[in-house]
């Protein structure tokens, strides 16, 4: 039963019997040798294919034109059509249509060779004159091959600076810096921040940038991390938007963000006191004259843990989902001063606080004052510890209601505590990343816990989107 050989075919004279085989020629062992090469068949104990059987077959589908050809120069003079060499379309189009010009081409060079061939040959006295018109043939045919050669090139240069103008195309429709520029609306809607603020971080941390063999250049791998940030875009769109890897994006994504953690961390400081009170805006001059900072504590959905622990301890009772926690203070111009590391949402506002070290005299000195929710009854710490002054709305509990004054004093901290909210809203929509959920291998790498590291992931991309927001305009007060 005549069956094809080619690797992952199935077809057979029974099966399909209007499938048509071509038997391995037995009289042209150079062509029977290529067809064999063609196969890329072993044998069982590994070594090249050699069959010795006079009725070895090859069906149709592994031919452009669906047979043979005794042609040397047509593309199925070797069958081509494989499993594991696949040929779209337009690839056996172009073969067929380059053996058609070629084929035509033979055919006038053979037309004018036989027409110049007939010319008689000149007389000369030293020469026989069939050696003339020998030589007069060859030549003729030499010149006509040449003719023939430098045509091909001239097609193939053509063929190829049409590819190259392709590519060209292609590339500047893929996202990449360049491309966005000169639009400052979709710079920062895809980035967050503007062209120039991108300039500038990119050439303050370029210095400290080695060699990175990658397609990517420098630039779009900074657009594809603020992009990450800016709009929590799968890594594997990100690759398909600037034509690369998943892995590869995912491995530039967090070396950009352990580069800006260090060279940006210096954005996020403790103002000095004497210039805090000095630049304090004038709407804090009545009620709060010694303001260096307003406090709160914010919450970031993640994914839900695996273990019951590591559960339990993210579990925050009011988001009723798994969180983590991050305590946040910003000066009365909303800048952002003070970010503590990352906790699970079953940690309490006041723990949070005083395992961070910020009720030190490092930051604070005597009669500083600093505003923050009733949740925060840390008024005694602050006092005995640095001296400064806790201010919190008044608490009902134990009393039918509030005085005048303490209504009043409530009211104002109230209308100056809700920067730190603005704060707080302003870097999450920024931002999209700490929208959340948050995946738990973007929480904390097997590197960090390997390691034993002093900062998860989590806490590099909180740093470095609050530098970034500093970097912002305005945040809360314009005067």
């Amino acid at each position: 039963m005549p069956s094809c050989v080619a690797i992952g075919c199935y077809n057979n004279s029974t099966k399909k019997p209007k499938k048509r085989l071509f038997r391995f020629s037995n009289t042209d062992p150079l062509r029977r040798n290529k067809w064999i090469v063609a196969c890329k068949r072993k044998a069982k104990d590994g070594s090249d294919w050699n069959p010795t059987s006079k009725h070895t077959y090859i069906c149709e589908d592994h031919f452009i034109t669906g047979q043979p050809s005794l042609e040397e120069c047509h593309p199925d003079f070797v069958p081509s059509l494989f499993n594991f060499r696949q040929m779209s379309e337009i690839e056996k189009k172009t073969k067929l249509e380059r053996y058609q010009r070629m084929s035509s081409r033979t055919t006038d060079i053979t037309t004018t060779t036989k027409a110049e061939t007939s010319i008689p040959a000149v007389d000369h006295p030293d020469t026989n004159d069939n050696d003339v018109g020998l030589e007069n043939g060859k030549e003729v045919e030499a010149v006509q091959l040449n003719r023939l050669l430098l045509d091909e090139v001239g097609s193939l240069r053509s063929e190829t600076k049409k590819l190259k103008q392709e590519i060209q195309n292609l590339r500047s429709k893929q996202f990449s810096y360049e491309m966005f520029r000169n639009d400052a609306d979709k710079f920062k809607f895809y980035t967050g921040i503007t062209c120039d603020v991108f300039d500038y971080i990119f050439n303050f941390i370029s210095c400290n940038l080695g060699l990175c063999k990658s397609p990517v250049a420098m630039k779009d791998q900074l657009m594809l991390t603020m992009m990450k940030l800016r709009l929590n875009i799968p890594f594997d769109c990100l690759a398909d938007m600037f034509h690369s890897s998943s892995t590869s994006v995912h491995e530039m994504f967090w070396r950009w963000i352990n580069l800006m953690y260090k060279k940006l961390a210096f954005l996020i400081h403790w103002p000095d006191t004497d210039a805090s009170r000095k630049t304090i805006p004038r709407v804090f001059h009545q009620y709060f004259p010694r303001l260096t900072g307003i406090m709160d504590c914010f919450e970031i959905f993640i994914d839900r843990p695996k273990g019951l622990k590591p559960r339990a301890q993210v579990y925050s009772n009011y988001k009723k989902h798994s969180t983590i926690k991050v305590f946040i203070v910003c000066n009365p111009y909303g800048s952002i001063t003070f970010l503590s590391k990352v906790w699970g949402g079953r940690a309490s506002d006041i723990e949070i606080v005083r395992r961070s070290n910020f009720i030190s005299p490092k930051y604070h000195v005597p009669g500083d004052q600093l505003l923050a929710d009733r949740g925060f009854t840390l008024v005694e710490d602050f006092a005995l510890n640095c001296g400064a002054e806790l201010i919190i709305p008044h608490f009902t509990k134990g009393k039918a209601q509030l005085t005048a004054r303490e209504v009043e004093v409530s009211r104002q901290i109230s209308s100056v505590r809700i920067h730190i909210e603005r704060v707080i809203g302003l870097i999450k929509n920024r931002f999209k990343i700490l929208s959340g959920p948050i995946p738990m291998v973007s929480l904390k790498s097997l590197t960090d816990e390997c390691t034993n590291a002093e900062l998860a992931s989590i806490d590099k991309i909180l740093n470095v989107t609050a530098a970034l927001t500093n970097l912002g305009s305005g945040i809360v007060y314009k005067e």
